[in-house]
């Protein structure tokens, strides 16, 4: 999941500077090519996004059956969530 976060960091740095490069230029052709670089990258960001977001779906599912598996264990069920 880090490898993931990490990965989108790169990629909003990678669009800000795609940013910057298209405010000087004027071809259509180069506007195309930075559009679908631009294209990819969300692409890519949307999809780790949701890898990411399945995990944490996950590791929220396991602490609530943990907590319900473990009713008088308050201070493992809630270091759980907290981490």
């Amino acid at each position: 999941m880090l490898l993931g976060l990490e990965q989108i960091q790169k990629n909003v740095s990678r669009i800000e500077k795609l940013k910057v490069k298209s405010r000087t230029i004027a071809k259509e052709k180069d506007i195309k090519e930075i559009m679908r670089q631009l294209d990819g990258i969300m692409s890519e960001t949307t999809g780790k996004g949701g890898k990411i977001k399945a995990a944490l779906d996950n590791i929220k599912r396991l602490n609530e059956q943990h907590k319900q598996g473990n009713k008088g264990q308050t201070a493992i069920t809630q270091m759980r969530i907290n981490l």
